[in-house]
């Protein structure tokens, strides 16, 4: 018998392999992508060609473009004994992405 922890990392790994490869039994993942597409509330967020920097914090830019670690240190807030988090998307980005994860929602398409 696997000990609890192993059983419940595989189970986690099955799911995700899961789910990359078949939505609800019946639609691949790119068919959802593909029947979504024309729904989008926020399409620019959905295109990294036109560049994802608009959308990065822009302490955050500054301090990568400057290659500053200095400065990519000072952004860090501790959490809790040694987990840390910073920001790392803009607040117009994080409004937007919300708003389309509740449309997608009330869209009916397989989360």
């Amino acid at each position: 018998m696997r000990p609890p922890a192993k059983r419940k990392l595989l189970r986690s790994l099955l799911l995700v392999h899961w789910c990359s490869r078949a939505v609800d039994g019946r639609s691949s993942r790119q068919d959802v992508v593909d029947a979504y597409k024309p729904h989008r509330r926020h399409p620019q967020i959905f295109d990294a060609a036109d560049g994802w920097r608009q959308w990065i914090d822009p302490p955050l830019l500054e301090a990568l473009d400057a290659q500053n670690a200095t400065a990519l240190r000072s952004l860090l807030r501790e959490e809790v004994g040694e987990v840390y988090s910073f920001r790392m998307m803009s607040d117009d980005f994080c409004r937007m992405f919300l708003e389309e994860l509740d449309h997608y929602y009330s869209t009916g398409l397989p989360m």
